[in-house]
């Protein structure tokens, strides 16, 4: 049900929240929501560290890569897996632009200071950076008894099906305007 033409970045929300907090667990199971309501959901996990490797040393795309491949692909009947050397890291948008033009959501896992519309999973050692710079959609308390003033809904970890009724109405919304 992609509502984006390729030109059209798709909308972007951040699951933001510690080490540990639970943001793998959350997206584990919004996903699932999302795609029963028929949304096309892509991912991003955010590595803050250089030299990750994708592939497994040894196995032939690996070798492409340290043989002076710009771009290895590696291709199957189900899936499609692509490592691109690039200069400087590549910025959410332009990620979701060029990778992922085809769906109709781009959650990521962490990204926090992108300014990009995020769901914060809160904890007892936040310091209220982590609700700074971007639209807040919702806070999810890892700990009861957690008291956090916000604008916005303000909710348990548990409650996935109030997180994707608040994601769907964000992209609703992000697919109606100009």
């Amino acid at each position: 049900m992609n509502r984006w033409n390729s030109e059209r970045v798709p909308p972007i929300i951040a699951v933001v929240g510690r080490s540990g907090s639970g943001k793998t667990t959350l997206l584990e199971r919004l996903l699932p929501e999302l795609v029963e309501r028929g949304y096309r959901v892509g991912t991003v996990k955010h590595h803050a560290h250089t030299g990750f490797e994708f592939d497994k040393p040894g196995k032939d795309s690996y070798r492409h890569k340290q043989a002076g491949a710009a771009v290895s692909a590696v291709s199957a009947p189900d899936k499609l897996a692509i490592v691109r050397s690039i200069g400087d890291e590549w910025g959410l948008r332009l990620i979701a632009e060029r990778m992922m033009p085809d769906v109709d959501a781009v959650l990521t896992e962490g990204y926090s200071s992108t300014g990009v519309p995020r769901i914060v999973i809160a904890t007892e050692e936040d310091d209220g950076d982590i609700f700074g710079g971007g639209r807040v959609l919702a806070v999810l308390k890892k700990e009861r008894g957690l008291t956090v003033e916000v604008d916005c809904p303000v909710l348990s970890r548990d409650d996935v099906d109030e997180v994707a009724e608040i994601v769907g109405a964000f992209l609703d919304e992000a697919g109606n305007r100009g």
